[in-house]
């Protein structure tokens, strides 16, 4: 989960994470990308044209996106958000609009009622402000 804001340098953010068991992982392979997404993350602001999220990268406890282009939108409309892209509210639906990420810690146990099942910490969907 996000301990502050994003932090933005030209075309790059920063968020400062809390991991309850470290390290990070980006896992594309439990969860699948959304697509319209990088790895669950879109930029909005209110330029009419935000810059896309082109890249996540983990560097310790943070995750660091890289942006196509520095925004040109007002300070105070920057947003990133997580989990929260969806299905655009045109039937039919399908798993492949269901709103997701690819951020998780590396959690070990398992459940106690399946020891095959293990109780992984997924990233809960967010929107946080981002700061320069």
């Amino acid at each position: 989960m996000p301990t502050g804001n994003g932090v933005r340098a030209a075309a790059t953010i920063t968020i400062p994470m809390t991991i309850p068991k470290g390290p990070m992982v980006i896992d594309t392979t439990a969860v699948t990308e959304r697509s319209g997404t990088n790895k669950g993350f879109v930029f909005v602001d209110d330029s009419g044209a935000a810059p896309t999220v082109t890249n996540v990268q983990i560097s310790g406890s943070n995750i660091v996106l890289t942006l196509s282009s520095t925004p040109t939108g007002t300070q105070a409309s920057q947003f990133v958000e997580y989990a929260l892209k969806g299905h655009d509210n045109v039937a039919p639906f399908n798993a492949s609009e269901i709103a997701r990420g690819n951020i998780r810690d590396s959690e070990t146990d398992t459940a106690v009622s399946d020891p095959t099942y293990i109780m992984r910490n997924w990233m809960v969907p967010c929107r946080s402000s981002v700061t320069v």
